[in-house]
């Protein structure tokens, strides 16, 4: 049987990779010389905490409570989605018994109460059993029919999670019982793993798109065929500018604005679409609890500008931290080259806080998407504009003047954010150990109060724009209704579909749960 699609929520997964090399005795094969490990996710934690890596569910440690919980325990992400967890081993090998030690950070394990295990030979997954648990336990054995498999994959369908797993599926051990197949069948397994890892990534597509789809459905029910439709509108302009001509208070303030739009006027629209980052703006701050490798702090302890991409300066020592940056150890004097691609920097011993995992390269992703929709939260290290939120001041512009080079920059931004949007998978603000939004959670409820006013006040300008449609078309994959033609309907139809309509599900899908400081209905 192949594996099922188990419709729910999410984003595109990331997978994690890495390689196990102690040679044990062969009954238990997750132990074997080359065995890889697979996951459809990892946790992040909030303060930048390093551990949960899938290695350890192979790593002969079965100790998933109190520290091990983190230091020998793998956990997924916490989205509502199919949550997997594999091994690949170098040759074939049959199965008989596989014995799970599950994780548990608090009082009790986190058992799921549904869970597969697959056994992937010739091309496919084969279910090895099906397994129930109406009570939690800390070790669960599953025994089956000897089985000839190349990998095997423990899956939990989106409904499948302990109760009191936020929705992740957290493994201490993975303990496989058997031998290796005769006649020998070597696998490759760099290969198998990197199908597999696309089969994961297209599983959790798959998952996001069911989610998203009776909302989306909701949201395209009308096509949104005129701007000034929200909290201003044609009324508000029309007495806006008489005030402007009339009111010296006005005046200023139209300014203002217009001071602020015309720096992004002299911009070109090739340096605005490169400023909407295309990877993931994983975290909001470099590491929001210890700040600085070396000088410690939290939070606000760095800056950026947007003159020197992906570089933050320490506010206490001045050191550029960035991806390739060569630091000195403070403690032994080294050179230390930082490696970044996305997923943080992991300090080394001699640093103040080793074992730490520092976010420059995704941090700076929100900064950038901060300084262009909303506010970066880690400081602005003086760059060149230091006016108001841009997407703002120029929708604002455009709707005191008319002036129509005002809503074109502005839709650059739009339209380009609408494009990656919806393959962001949120960041784990210091708040929150919680992973629901696309740019952030609590804090994106800010942002996309500005994206909804900034569409409606330049929505009258985006079929007409004939730049900007030649500007989109030179950077490819423009047609979005799917007609087979580049049309100004695309531009709107991504703007209502791929940017308003996935803020509407993100709204929608956090409602029910957000409150205190960050009450959602707010808006």
């Amino acid at each position: 049987m192949h594996a099922p699609r188990l419709a729910a929520s999410c984003l595109l997964a990331f997978v994690v990779e890495a390689s196990v090399g102690t040679a044990v005795a062969q009954d238990n094969l997750a132990r074997l010389d080359g065995v890889l490990s697979l996951a459809d996710s990892q946790h992040r934690d909030r303060w930048g905490v390093d551990g949960w890596h899938p290695e350890y569910v192979c790593d002969g440690n079965t100790e998933g409570s109190g520290e091990g919980a983190r230091t020998t325990s793998w956990a997924s992400d916490n989205w509502e989605v199919t949550h997997t967890v594999a091994l690949v081993f170098p040759q074939r090998v049959t199965v008989s018994e596989v014995t799970v030690h599950w994780g548990q950070p608090s009082d009790t394990p986190l058992t799921p109460t549904r869970f597969l295990l697959q056994g992937y030979r010739d091309g496919r997954w084969v279910e090895l059993a099906a397994v129930s648990k109406a009570q939690p336990e800390p070790v669960t054995a599953v025994s089956f029919a000897r089985q000839p498999v190349e990998a095997i994959r423990l899956v939990q369908p989106p409904d499948g999670a302990s109760a009191t797993a936020d929705r992740r599926l957290w493994v201490a051990e993975l303990e496989v019982t058997g031998a290796a197949a005769e006649p020998a069948v070597v696998v490759d397994t760099q290969a198998l793993a990197a199908q597999l890892r696309a089969e994961s990534a297209a599983l959790r597509e798959q998952e996001d798109a069911a989610r998203v789809a009776p909302v989306l459905a909701v949201a395209m029910q009308r096509r949104k065929t005129r701007g000034f439709m929200a909290i201003i509108d044609r009324d508000d302009v029309e007495r806006g500018r008489k005030n402007v001509a009339t009111r010296p208070w006005a005046k200023n303030l139209a300014a203002g604005i217009r001071q602020d739009a015309d720096w992004w006027l002299e911009q070109s629209d090739d340096f605005i679409y490169g400023l909407v980052p295309a990877g993931n703006p994983r975290a909001i701050c470099p590491n929001f609890e210890k700040g600085c490798p070396i000088h410690g702090g939290a939070r606000q302890s760095f800056t950026a500008t947007l003159e020197a991409p992906y570089q933050w300066k320490c506010k206490a020592g001045g050191e550029e931290w960035c991806d390739g940056a060569g630091v000195k150890n403070p403690t032994t004097g080294e050179s230390v080259t930082v490696h970044d691609d996305g997923n943080g920097w992991l300090a080394p011993a001699g640093f103040a806080e080793p074992g730490r995992r520092y976010y420059f390269v995704a941090a700076y992703r929100y900064f950038l998407i901060g300084k262009l929709f909303s506010g970066p939260y880690e400081g602005d290290g003086g760059s060149k504009y230091q006016g108001g939120t841009p997407v703002m001041q120029l929708a604002l512009a455009y709707a005191v003047t008319g002036d129509k080079r005002y809503a074109h920059k502005c839709v650059v931004m739009l339209n380009r954010l609408a494009e990656l949007y919806r393959t962001y998978d949120g960041c784990v603000e210091g708040p929150s150990e919680r992973q629901d939004g696309y740019i952030g959670q609590t804090f994106e409820r800010f942002l996309v109060q500005n994206l909804i006013l900034a569409c409606d006040l330049i929505w009258d300008e985006v079929e007409k724009d004939d730049e900007l449609h030649r500007f989109f078309a030179g950077k490819g994959g423009v047609d979005h209704d799917g007609d087979g033609k580049v049309t100004g309907a695309d531009f709107t139809y991504n703007l209502q579909r791929n940017l308003l309509g996935y803020v509407y599900e993100y709204l929608h899908r956090l409602m029910p749960y957000m409150d205190g400081d960050f009450i959602m209905y707010e808006m």
